[in-house]
């Protein structure tokens, strides 16, 4: 029977405030979690875990990502609910498919769409040991939330779902990732990557090739024949949208379902805003607690084999030979700023080469916009070069210091979590030259880290919008209600960003860069024309251009028919193909008689 609930209208995603509500708030945000890699076909999955943090109840739960820029946006949301079931007793593990996030291997590995289901089992087989329970529940948001139906079917240990605004068939969501990639209107000269497959499709920065697009396809949870299991939580994205028919499908098979649209819900808000939806987790979490018994637990300890690695070997393609090892980290003062490095797996002694931090971007985790620093990591490492590649304070899966250092860009203390990201390649020893490169925010990040330490010698600037940290931020306010809202907002903040900037000094940034010249610093700045940041950039070291160009530490690149975020395919191949291009250059000069005489670029 499928029971509905409407509550009254109350917000339903909060943003950033001043001051954390209460000491246990803060403990909340100051968990991390057991962090590493689960074996499973296809390759290591990354994973994190976190164990109840209260009496324990007796059912743990499993969080399936969704696909996409979704997966992108929806990363905070997932680990503030990971960090609010683990304190009421539940414990969660979140986990990358194969070919995601931190997982191995990529989107375009033949097989790939047939790995989700055993990579979901694996998932739930070592949460379930490492819990010690023997049941659980999976949430899944948006696409999430419809693969989540799909797979419960097959496993017995599922006994309930808790889902938020999935979609109710698989063809729904590519039919909504194909109207708002249309929308993007980017790359309208149609460029390709140099891997393109005729029947390749791109949905904003992410690929789905035939074999995928007809796995998704065939996920169509209003026709399952039987009930997938007991109950189900079903919570709508919006009041356009159309769970309804699933939940009354669910119903009419077995499942006990409550189903509601909770009044003033803006679920877009996650995504377009990484805002936390927290009538959601109140509601998850109040269902789970009426229907979940407290339990003694059999033991927090892991079965042999089951405890999350904190290495592991993982291939960037199955089309490119080799491994790459990768290590968890947790580095900084207070070891809370987390980090993954990547090594070439069998790596010779010699001189190690230019070393690479990533710092993340915008409001994104480590694993990069579109998933690209991932990309670049493995890349680099597959020739040598070793790479980290961090959440600073406050975004990904470190920390905040303060509430408002939550899911906040351009913020000065960001500087020492890089500094410590240098620190910690530097501690590697042997000398290798450090390399920074960041995308927007990190972007900002990176440049002002580099201008404190003087370790770096090269650093890459990808779409810098901001240099400035004196400047107000961009204000997100006024966008449409609906999805569109996201890609107006990409342009509107650049804007924004660039209107901020031509009203402070347009010097400072010559500045700037002029003082890493005067040290031998050599950098790259890429930036995107259609929304005007490489002009910006290039009217604000107008002044000390050419000295900068005619020393051979500045090289600049303008690049069209792409965006901000680079989400297009083939830029960021070619982005790829230039960092790559640097180390190489940088190696090449290490390996020379007496690299400590020479200068980057010089």
């Amino acid at each position: 029977m499928a029971r509905r609930r409407d509550g009254p209208g109350r917000p339903g995603c909060r943003r950033v405030k001043r001051a954390f509500a209460s000491d246990a708030e803060r403990l909340l945000w100051e968990q991390t979690p057991e962090a590493g890699w689960i074996d499973a076909p296809g390759g290591p999955l990354f994973a994190s875990y976190y164990p109840a943090r209260a009496p324990i109840r007796s059912r743990a739960i499993l969080l399936c990502e969704t696909l996409g820029s979704d997966r992108m946006n929806l990363h905070l949301a997932y680990r503030h609910l990971a960090l609010c079931l683990s304190a009421n007793g539940y414990p969660a593990l979140r986990f990358d498919y194969p070919g995601t996030g931190d997982a191995s291997g990529c989107p375009r590995d033949p097989g790939w769409s047939e790995l989700w289901e055993p990579a979901c089992q694996a998932a739930l087989e070592t949460l379930l040991m490492r819990s010690g329970l023997e049941r659980a529940a999976l949430f899944g948001a948006r696409f999430g939330g419809t693969l989540a139906v799909d797979i419960a079917a097959r496993c017995a240990e599922v006994d309930s779902l808790l889902l938020w605004g999935p979609f109710v068939s698989g063809r729904a969501f590519l039919r909504d990732a194909r109207a708002m990639h249309k929308l993007t209107h980017v790359n309208l000269a149609g460029r390709v990557p140099s891997f393109a497959e005729p029947e390749d499709e791109e949905f904003r920065g992410f690929l789905l090739n035939a074999a995928a697009r007809e796995r998704i396809e065939g996920i169509r949870p209003l026709e399952c024949e039987g009930a997938p299991c007991a109950s189900a939580r079903i919570i709508a994205w919006d009041e356009y949208t159309h769970e309804d028919k699933l939940a009354a499908h669910l119903s009419g098979r077995g499942v006990e379902v409550e189903f509601d649209r909770p009044a003033g819900l803006r679920s877009e808000d996650s995504i377009v805003e990484q805002a936390l939806p927290e009538i959601v987790f109140e509601e998850l979490v109040g269902w789970l607690d009426r229907n979940t018994e407290k339990q003694e637990p059999s033991g927090e300890a892991a079965a042999p084999g089951r405890v999350l690695a904190s290495t592991a070997r993982v291939r960037r393609s199955a089309r490119l030979p080799g491994e790459v090892e990768e290590t968890v980290v947790w580095i900084g003062s207070d070891r809370a700023v987390f980090g993954i490095r990547s090594q070439l797996a069998d790596r010779r002694e010699g001189h190690p080469g230019p070393r690479l931090l990533l710092v993340s971007g915008g409001n994104n985790h480590r694993s990069g916009i579109n998933r690209n620093y991932t990309e670049w990591a493995r890349d680099a490492s597959l020739r040598g070069f070793t790479t980290l590649r961090i959440d600073v304070r406050g975004l990904g899966d470190s920390p905040p210091r303060r509430w408002e250092d939550l899911n906040q860009l351009y913020r000065e203390q960001t500087r020492a979590d890089v500094v410590a990201g240098i620190d910690h390649l530097a501690e590697l020893g042997d000398g290798g030259r450090i390399v920074v490169f960041g995308l927007c925010a990190g972007a900002f990040q990176a440049l002002h880290a580099a201008l404190e330490d003087d370790r770096v010698e090269a650093l890459g600037l990808i779409d810098l919008l901001k240099w400035n940290p004196d400047t107000p931020s961009v204000l997100r306010r006024g966008f449409l209600d609906r999805r569109v809202r996201q890609l107006r907002r990409w342009r509107d903040a650049a804007a924004s960003i660039l209107r901020t900037e031509g009203e402070s000094s347009s010097s400072s940034l010559a500045h700037m860069l002029t003082k890493l010249a005067e040290r031998g610093v050599e950098t790259i700045a890429v930036g995107c024309r259609e929304h005007g940041g490489y002009e910006q950039f290039v009217e604000a070291i107008e002044t000390e251009r050419r000295d900068l160009e005619a020393s051979g530490l500045l090289e600049l690149h303008g690049l069209e028919d792409t965006d901000h975020i680079f989400s297009p395919i083939w830029a960021q191949e070619w982005l790829s193909e230039l960092l790559m291009s640097v180390l190489e250059r940088l190696g090449a000069d290490d390996r020379k008689e007496d690299p400590s005489s020479l200068r980057v670029g010089g």
